[in-house]
């Protein structure tokens, strides 16, 4: 059955992100799911973060950058992806983590136009820590959602990124997320 324009497979429990009050909402869309899940998930994250004096943006740079190769640069339109940033505050987000060396800038040697983003050693040691006390947290939070745990979700995830990617330029060959 499709109502509104998408299928409706059936109930789904949604809590409401200021009430905390669980509402069920009939067959919500996936981006809808998927939007809930990351807001509630980055807010969960803030205290862990705040913790480390890391910003939410500045820890999915560190991720993206570690995720995607730290040794190979990469140009700020992938920062601002990385970050869910438009492209000048990616800029500015980039800045600051510059001046608290995090990062550092390099031209691209291939084309002189682009500036790479590359992570530093400390930049890397703080992503080191961050990732051990979420992996952690990020355990008991998956645990029970998912029959395969984290590492399911992830690979799932991960999937669906690259088909995302993917449908986005039919003819890109999807790599590693």
């Amino acid at each position: 059955m499709v109502t509104r324009g998408y299928p409706r497979p059936g109930p789904c429990v949604v809590a409401s992100p200021d009430s905390g009050v669980v509402v069920e909402e009939l067959g919500a869309p996936v981006a809808f799911l998927l939007s809930q899940a990351e807001y509630r998930m980055a807010r969960l994250l803030e205290p862990l973060l705040a913790a480390h004096d890391c910003s939410l943006e500045r820890w999915r740079v560190l991720c993206g950058l570690e995720l995607h190769g730290p040794q190979r640069g990469h140009p700020m339109s992938d920062i601002a992806t990385f970050a869910t940033l438009p492209a000048p505050s990616a800029t500015k987000l980039i800045d600051g983590m510059v001046a608290d060396n995090l990062v550092y800038r390099r031209v691209d040697v291939h084309d002189r136009r682009r500036v790479l983003v590359f992570p530093t050693p400390h930049g890397r040691a703080l992503h080191r820590r961050l990732s051990l006390a979420i992996e952690e947290d990020q355990q008991r939070l998956v645990e029970g959602v998912s029959p395969d745990g984290a590492e399911g979700l992830a690979a799932l995830l991960g999937r669906l990124i690259a088909h995302l990617d993917a449908s986005k330029d039919p003819g890109r060959v999807p790599g590693p997320v």
